[in-house]
């Protein structure tokens, strides 16, 4: 994007519907929760949220070298203390050298078999992501959303490797 080139806000991956308004939001924090209200000029409410503390992350803690190249990420349990459950989970994992995103929970738009961003409703607090690479260093966090539609906050980001590749003609590198 240039300096001449206006921001184009549906071109933004979490954006559902947006509109050109003059609005005003009101965040009210207590503790770990954080409450958000967008009203319009005239007084309308035209979005609401709630951000939730975020969960931890398990395994792998933090540079942790995983014994396979499929590990299996594992959160702490959903807490609500509103008695919302648990309704699903956002899994990132990145590459630790770039930061570029490897995995994201994605749904497939059966209209148009575009793939979006979207909560995985299956693997609530445990998954096992695709695509890792032997020998290679990533970072992974998750966001849990509850059945109230609120999200929490995502989890640390949390560094882990995988082992070199083992086998025939290989060697592993921990000695």
């Amino acid at each position: 994007m240039t300096e001449d080139t206006p921001y184009d806000p549906t071109t933004a991956p979490y954006i559902v519907k947006s509109q050109m308004i003059y609005h005003f939001a009101r965040f009210e924090i207590s503790g770990k929760t954080m409450v958000a209200t967008v009203t319009d000029w005239s007084g309308n409410i035209i979005d609401a949220f709630k951000i939730l503390p975020p969960t931890r992350n398990i395994f792998p803690a933090h540079d942790e070298k995983t014994s396979t190249c499929a590990p299996t990420l594992i959160a702490s349990p959903f807490v609500s203390k509103d008695g919302a459950s648990h309704q699903g989970s956002q899994w990132i994992v990145r590459n630790a050298s770039n930061n570029s995103i490897v995995y994201i929970s994605s749904c497939l738009d059966e209209g148009t078999n575009a793939s979006y961003s979207c909560f995985d409703t299956q693997h609530l607090s445990r998954f096992t992501p695709p695509q890792l690479e032997c020998g290679q260093h990533y970072q992974w966090q998750v966001v849990y959303q509850d059945s109230n539609g609120n999200t929490t906050q995502a989890s640390a980001l949390t560094a882990f490797h995988t082992p070199a590749k083992t086998g025939k003609g290989h060697r592993d590198n921990q000695r």
